[in-house]
């Protein structure tokens, strides 16, 4: 089986993500943002984005985590939350840290 480096940025459902885009972090090096994601514990994996609009642009990516949500459990609750949060704190601008969820699909039965 082949390994894509690929990023998937929508979450199936069930399942909620904790990446950031390394493109846009503002405070510190992409070297120093990966050793400190290390020093939190993370095993960061790279991952990219190539735009279709322009096939120039890549944007980088380090994976961090994915987790699969309990029933009923919304983004908000999950333990992922609290990682994200706390890397909020660090890397800058906030918008680089990402955290993306779905919610479990509910299936109606007649």
């Amino acid at each position: 089986m082949t390994q894509t480096f690929e990023m998937e940025t929508v979450p199936s459902p069930g399942k909620a993500l904790l990446y950031v885009r390394l493109s846009d972090v503002s405070n510190m090096s992409i070297a120093d943002a990966l050793t400190l994601l290390q020093s939190l514990g993370y095993a960061p994996e790279l991952r990219y984005v190539q735009w279709a609009s322009d096939p120039k642009r890549i944007t980088l990516f380090a994976w961090l985590k994915e987790e699969t949500l309990p029933y009923g459990t919304t983004g908000e609750t999950s333990p992922l939350w609290e990682q994200y949060e706390l890397l909020l704190e660090k890397l800058q601008p906030s918008g680089a840290v990402r955290y993306a969820w779905a919610e479990h699909q509910q299936v109606l039965a007649a």
